[in-house]
């Protein structure tokens, strides 16, 4: 069985649900347009150097080692200043080092399995105690996972992307326990896709969807620890999860950095591709384009 399986990827990443969606164009920047819409070429509004404002985020943030909070539809500058800040936070955050041999040694167990069980049922034995972590971790605010649920995350990642799709998903938008470990286990279950489709739908679409950004700032933890903790050819999916959540908060410039060097570990990973693509031209998530819409509406009054 090749590393990608027969159990296809989500449209968080691969699938013609969200490739269709945007466009294949040669990831060239010097063919980026020039009037950018990326929010760190914009001018930031008043409220980004207000301490009162900043303040009153810090107040409003419930989770632990969160430097901020939201509580309400943010404006755009207080939205970046505060997860600027809570992805910074050093608290909770876990620095582990996972080696070749154990890697190699968990995917070929893993790997048995599936070929003994068959996928969805080997899929959700294996991803079930990552998955309880993960979620532990993006309640409580600390980016922390166990040795064993990171082995199994990394290993489990060169067979199937499915488990990479729902930690994706979970940080774009709450989910149940139940509803993770299925999208981990059968990303082709009617319910798993009806789960992506009410999230990518909000990303792209509503722009009444707003990032939460307390749990976006951890999920970037989160997948940082991924990060750190892998082999370089393994950064490649984590790192164009972190270039997604970039995006999703508006944050282009740190999205085309991520997305880059991911393709520069894999050429193949084809989410990477997609979020370079929207980086490049200055694709933005719903809620962002209506708020510099409704910006530049405002300045042209």
């Amino acid at each position: 069985m090749s590393q990608q399986s027969k159990q296809q990827p989500l449209p968080t990443g691969e699938s013609h649900h969200h490739v269709s969606s945007r466009p294949r164009t040669p990831h060239s920047r010097n063919s980026r347009p020039q009037d950018s819409r990326s929010y760190g070429s914009r001018p930031q509004d008043s409220q980004a150097h207000d301490p009162q404002t900043a303040q009153r985020a810090a107040e409003a943030c419930e989770t632990a080692g969160c430097a901020g909070g939201m509580d309400q539809a943010p404006t755009l500058s207080l939205m970046m200043q505060h997860v600027k800040e809570c992805a910074g936070v050093a608290r909770g955050v876990q620095h582990m080092t996972l080696d070749e041999p154990a890697i190699k040694r968990a995917a070929q167990d893993f790997h048995s399995q599936r070929l003994e069980k068959g996928l969805v049922e080997a899929d959700g034995a294996w991803f079930a105690p990552a998955v309880d972590e993960w979620m532990d971790a993006l309640a409580g605010g600390e980016a922390r996972l166990s040795e064993e649920s990171l082995l199994h995350i990394v290993a489990g990642t060169r067979e199937t992307l499915s488990m990479r799709d729902a930690m994706l998903v979970s940080v774009l938008c709450p989910l149940t326990r139940r509803s993770m470990k299925l999208l981990a286990s059968d990303p082709h279950d009617v319910n798993s896709a009806k789960t992506v489709y009410d999230a990518l739908n909000g990303v792209f679409r509503d722009p009444g969807t707003f990032p939460d950004a307390t749990r976006c700032a951890t999920g970037l933890r989160l997948f940082s620890v991924v990060v750190e903790a892998v082999p370089r050819k393994d950064r490649a999916h984590p790192l164009a999860c972190v270039a997604y959540i970039c995006w999703w908060m508006g944050f282009l410039d740190e999205s085309r950095r991520c997305s880059d060097e991911a393709l520069r570990i894999d050429p193949g990973c084809s989410l990477a591709s997609i979020i370079l693509t929207a980086a490049e031209f200055n694709v933005l998530p719903a809620w962002a384009d209506s708020a510099v819409d409704e910006r530049n509406a405002g300045d042209r009054q």
